[in-house]
Protein backbone atom coordinates (compact mmCIF):
# COMPACT_ATOMS: atom_id res chain seq x y z
CA UNK A 1 0.00 0.00 0.00
CA UNK A 2 2.69 2.58 0.74
CA UNK A 3 4.03 2.28 -2.80
CA UNK A 4 0.61 2.70 -4.42
CA UNK A 5 -0.33 5.61 -2.18
CA UNK A 6 3.04 7.26 -2.76
CA UNK A 7 2.52 7.03 -6.53
CA UNK A 8 -1.05 8.34 -6.31
CA UNK A 9 0.14 11.28 -4.24
CA UNK A 10 2.85 12.03 -6.80
CA UNK A 11 0.29 12.06 -9.60
CA UNK A 12 -2.00 14.23 -7.51
CA UNK A 13 0.77 16.79 -7.02
CA UNK A 14 2.01 16.67 -10.61
CA UNK A 15 -1.43 16.80 -12.24
CA UNK A 16 -3.56 18.88 -9.86
CA UNK A 17 -5.39 20.63 -12.68
CA UNK A 18 -6.82 17.29 -13.83
CA UNK A 19 -8.04 16.31 -10.37
CA UNK A 20 -10.72 18.83 -9.68
CA UNK A 21 -12.91 16.58 -7.53
CA UNK A 22 -10.38 15.82 -4.83
CA UNK A 23 -8.97 18.35 -2.41
CA UNK A 24 -6.20 16.43 -0.67
CA UNK A 25 -3.64 13.79 -1.57
CA UNK A 26 -5.09 10.29 -2.08
CA UNK A 27 -3.08 8.94 0.86
CA UNK A 28 -4.93 11.34 3.15
CA UNK A 29 -8.30 9.96 2.03
CA UNK A 30 -6.97 6.46 2.63
CA UNK A 31 -5.64 7.31 6.08
CA UNK A 32 -8.93 8.96 7.00
CA UNK A 33 -11.13 5.99 6.17
CA UNK A 34 -9.20 2.78 5.49
CA UNK A 35 -7.44 0.06 7.44
CA UNK A 36 -5.33 -2.64 5.85
CA UNK A 37 -5.47 -6.06 7.46
CA UNK A 38 -4.36 -9.65 7.26
CA UNK A 39 -0.64 -9.60 7.90
CA UNK A 40 1.42 -12.61 8.81
CA UNK A 41 4.13 -12.06 11.45
CA UNK A 42 6.90 -12.78 8.94
CA UNK A 43 5.42 -10.79 6.05
CA UNK A 44 7.90 -8.83 3.96
CA UNK A 45 7.98 -5.06 4.58
CA UNK A 46 5.63 -5.23 7.57
CA UNK A 47 7.94 -3.06 9.66
CA UNK A 48 8.41 -0.54 6.87
CA UNK A 49 4.65 -0.37 6.28
CA UNK A 50 4.04 0.25 9.99
CA UNK A 51 6.64 3.00 9.93
CA UNK A 52 5.16 4.59 6.79
CA UNK A 53 1.68 4.64 8.32
CA UNK A 54 3.13 5.87 11.64
CA UNK A 55 1.48 2.97 13.48
CA UNK A 56 -1.99 3.74 12.10
CA UNK A 57 -4.28 2.25 9.44
CA UNK A 58 -3.12 -1.33 9.99
CA UNK A 59 -4.76 -4.15 11.90
CA UNK A 60 -3.80 -7.67 12.81
CA UNK A 61 -6.36 -10.21 11.65
CA UNK A 62 -6.61 -13.96 11.73
CA UNK A 63 -8.63 -16.56 9.91
CA UNK A 64 -8.22 -18.93 12.85
CA UNK A 65 -9.02 -21.87 13.01
CA UNK A 66 -8.26 -22.50 9.34
CA UNK A 67 -5.25 -24.69 8.60
CA UNK A 68 -3.17 -21.82 7.21
CA UNK A 69 -3.89 -19.36 10.01
CA UNK A 70 -1.18 -18.16 12.33
CA UNK A 71 -3.91 -18.24 14.98
CA UNK A 72 -3.20 -17.25 18.55
CA UNK A 73 0.48 -18.08 18.14
CA UNK A 74 0.62 -15.31 15.54
CA UNK A 75 0.43 -12.67 18.27
CA UNK A 76 3.36 -14.28 20.05
CA UNK A 77 5.32 -14.30 16.78
CA UNK A 78 4.53 -10.61 16.15
CA UNK A 79 5.79 -9.70 19.60
CA UNK A 80 8.90 -11.83 19.11
CA UNK A 81 9.65 -10.46 15.62
CA UNK A 82 8.95 -6.81 16.51
CA UNK A 83 9.83 -6.32 20.18
CA UNK A 84 10.58 -2.61 19.73
CA UNK A 85 7.21 -1.56 18.29
CA UNK A 86 5.85 1.22 20.45
CA UNK A 87 3.01 0.50 22.85
CA UNK A 88 0.74 2.87 20.92
CA UNK A 89 1.42 1.07 17.62
CA UNK A 90 0.98 -2.32 19.27
CA UNK A 91 -2.42 -1.38 20.76
CA UNK A 92 -3.55 0.08 17.45
CA UNK A 93 -2.39 -2.95 15.44
CA UNK A 94 -3.87 -5.60 17.73
CA UNK A 95 -7.17 -3.90 18.60
CA UNK A 96 -7.83 -0.19 18.14
CA UNK A 97 -7.65 -0.03 14.32
CA UNK A 98 -10.24 -2.78 13.89
CA UNK A 99 -12.47 -1.37 16.64
CA UNK A 100 -12.42 2.06 15.03
CA UNK A 101 -12.86 0.77 11.45
CA UNK A 102 -15.93 -1.23 12.47
CA UNK A 103 -17.26 1.57 14.69
CA UNK A 104 -17.50 -0.79 17.67
CA UNK A 105 -17.93 0.32 21.24
CA UNK A 106 -14.92 -0.66 23.34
Amino acid sequence: MPYILFRLDNHFEARRSEMTDITMPPSEYFKRQCVICSFEPEEALLRETMDWFKGQNMACTSDYPHWDSSGVSGVVRYLKNYPDISEKTRVNFFSRAAIDALALQA
